[in-house]
């Protein structure tokens, strides 16, 4: 009775798993002894993450008032650039945001 159940179980499983996104084809090749199943869970985005950033762009250039007195002018550069964190596992983005800086 338990063998019959594990095999049961057994099969159950296989076409469970075979129904996450493989597919059986008509052909199967001769020189396989051994039918196998591979199976992947879908990414739920938590744990291991990495950054990659862009480069910096100016976005913005502004002319500065330095000294009253002898009028002396400077220039003001603002940049940006885009930073993206993706998943670790399926490497899509979850996440991306602007980082600012001032010359």
């Amino acid at each position: 009775m338990k063998n019959i159940l594990k095999k049961v179980s057994a099969i159950a499983m296989a076409f469970t798993l075979l129904g996450t996104g493989t597919a059986i084809t008509k052909n199967v090749s001769p020189e396989t002894t051994t039918p196998s199943i591979t199976a992947s869970a879908a990414c739920s985005h938590h744990g291991y993450c990495y950054r990659s950033t862009g480069n910096w762009e100016t976005y913005k250039v502004e002319a500065v008032l330095i000294k009253k007195s002898p009028k002396v002018y400077g220039v003001r550069l603002y940049q940006r650039r885009l930073v993206s964190i993706h998943c670790g596992t399926c490497s899509k983005v979850t996440s991306s945001f602007y980082e600012y800086r001032t010359l």
